[in-house]
C-alpha cells in the first residue's frame, strides 16, 4: 500500500513538473511586442526605406519645430540650383527681428539685421532658432506665407496631401501676430504625421546628405557665444549615443516633445521619429530615453545584408535570345542589392522581371535586360531592387540560321 502512495506521489510530482516546464517555456517565448513609450513613432532604414517600426505613424500630431527638416530641404534645394549662396547675404525683416525677444521660443540674436544663408541655417539646424528659419524663408520664398506654398507643393510632389502647414518654424499662429498664413486661425499649428516626418528626413538625407554637417554639431558659436544643440544624443552631449549624427528636436505646449535623429546601427543608416514622447510633459529627457529603446529595439532585431553582389545571377535571371550564338543569356546584377533583415526571420526571395520575352541578337555585355525585386512588404514607397544586365555578349549567329529561324517563325505566325 505504501508503495503505491509512493507511485502516485512520484507521478502527481512528475506531472506538476510537466506544467510547470510548460508555463516557464511559454513564458521564455511569448515575449511582449516592444512598445515605444510615445504617442507616434516611426523607425526607418535609408538606404531602402524599410520600416523597422511603427506606431500610430499616419495620424496627423503637431509636429512644431520639426517643420524646419522641410525648411532645410527647400533651403539646400535653391542652394543646389544656385537662386542662393551660402555667403549670400540675408536681411533680417521686423518680423523676425521682433521674434527674438520672445524669450520662451527658441532663438539667437539677430542684432545685426544681416548674416550669410550659412549662418542662418546653422542657427536654424543646431540652436532651432525660428528668426533663423523665418529669415531663410523670407530669403527664399519673398515672404513666409508664400515659402509655406513652396512647401506644400514639395509635399505634394512627393505625394503627401494630409500635411496641414501654415507657417516655416512649426510654432503655434498665436505666437506670431499679424503674420500668419492668411485664412489661418490663432490657434493654428503645423500638423504631420510621423510617417510624413521620416519621408522628409529620408528625402533631406538621400538629396543633401551635408545637413548633417551641421546637425551633428553638439555646439555652435553665435556673436563669440556658444549656443548648445537641443538633440541630446549626439556625441558627448547628455544621452549621447554613438553613431547619431542628427537631426532635429521639437517641441509643443499642446503636442509634447519630438526628436528625429539620425544615425548608424548595425551598419544601416537609420531614422527614428518620435512625437510626443511619453510624459515628456513632466520627465524632460522623455525623448531621448525613448530614442534609446527604440535604436535598442532597431539594434537587437534588424541587420543590413547584400543578398545579390554586383555581377551574380540570381537562381534563374536569364533571358531567351533569338538568332545569337546562344540561345541563352545569363542576367547579372550591375550593382550591389543590400536589403534589410530582420533577426530570426531572414527572407532571400526575390523576382526577376525581364523587359523583353526575347532578345534580338546581338546582345552586348552590361546591356540592361531586366530588374530584380526583393520580394517583401513594409515600406515607404517600394521594396529595394536592382538593375539586371548582360552578364556576356551574344554575338548575332550565321546568316543560314538567321534566315531559317525568320522563315519558321513566319510559317508559325502566318500559316
Amino acid at each position: 500500500m505504501m508503495r503505491q502512495f509512493y507511485i502516485f506521489v512520484l507521478t502527481l510530482l512528475g506531472f506538476w513538473g510537466l506544467l510547470l516546464g510548460f508555463s516557464v517555456k511559454a513564458e521564455e517565448t511569448d515575449q511582449p511586442a516592444f512598445d515605444a513609450p510615445a504617442q507616434h513613432a516611426i523607425a526607418i532604414e535609408v538606404s531602402t526605406g524599410k520600416i523597422l517600426y511603427e506606431k500610430d505613424s499616419q495620424a496627423l500630431t503637431g509636429v512644431s519645430s520639426i517643420t524646419k527638416l522641410l525648411t532645410a530641404y527647400l533651403v539646400y534645394e535653391a542652394l543646389e540650383a544656385d537662386k542662393i549662396k551660402m555667403d549670400t547675404p540675408v536681411t533680417i525683416s521686423n518680423y523676425a527681428y521682433n521674434l527674438t525677444f520672445d524669450t520662451s521660443i527658441p532663438n539667437v540674436p539677430l542684432d545685426a539685421r544681416s548674416y550669410t544663408v550659412e549662418q542662418l541655417l546653422n542657427a536654424m539646424l543646431v540652436a532651432s532658432s525660428n528668426s533663423a528659419t523665418i529669415a531663410l524663408a523670407e530669403e527664399i520664398g519673398g515672404t513666409e506665407p508664400k515659402f509655406v506654398d513652396k512647401m506644400l507643393a514639395k509635399l505634394e510632389e512627393w505625394g503627401i496631401t494630409d500635411a496641414k502647414l501654415v507657417n516655416a518654424t512649426g510654432l503655434p499662429n498665436n505666437l506670431l501676430g499679424g503674420n500668419i498664413y492668411p485664412d489661418s486661425a490663432s490657434t493654428d499649428e503645423n500638423m504631420m504625421s510621423a510617417r510624413t516626418v521620416a519621408i522628409i528626413a529620408r528625402r533631406l538625407l538621400q538629396d543633401f546628405p551635408q545637413i548633417t554637417d551641421i546637425s551633428s554639431q553638439i555646439s555652435m558659436t553665435w556673436n563669440g557665444q556658444p549656443v548648445p544643440n537641443w538633440n541630446y544624443l549626439l556625441e558627448g552631449a547628455a544621452f549621447s549615443r554613438t553613431g547619431v549624427n542628427g537631426l532635429i528636436t521639437g517641441t509643443s505646449l499642446a503636442y509634447g516633445s519630438s526628436l528625429v535623429a539620425s544615425g548608424k546601427e548595425n551598419d544601416m543608416s537609420v531614422i527614428t521619429v518620435i512625437l510626443n514622447a511619453d510624459n515628456s510633459d513632466t520627465d524632460s529627457s522623455a525623448r531621448f530615453t525613448t530614442s534609446h529603446s527604440l535604436l535598442d529595439y532597431i539594434s537587437e532585431n534588424y541587420y543590413l545584408v547584400t543578398l545579390l553582389k554586383k555581377g551574380q545571377a540570381y537562381d534563374k535571371s536569364s533571358v531567351a535570345v533569338l538568332n545569337g550564338k546562344s540561345k541563352t543569356l545569363s542576367a547579372v546584377a550591375k550593382s550591389d542589392l543590400n536589403v534589410v533583415q530582420k533577426a530570426g526571420d531572414e527572407n532571400t526571395k526575390a523576382r526577376f522581371e525581364s523587359d523583353k520575352t526575347t532578345y534580338e541578337a546581338p546582345v552586348t555585355k552590361q546591356e540592361k535586360i531586366g530588374k530584380l525585386t526583393f520580394q517583401d512588404e513594409g515600406y515607404l514607397d517600394s521594396p529595394p531592387s536592382v538593375t539586371m544586365v548582360a552578364q556576356t555578349t551574344v554575338e548575332r549567329s550565321i546568316f543560314f540560321k538567321v534566315w531559317w529561324n525568320t522563315f519558321v517563325t513566319w510559317v508559325n505566325e502566318e500559316l
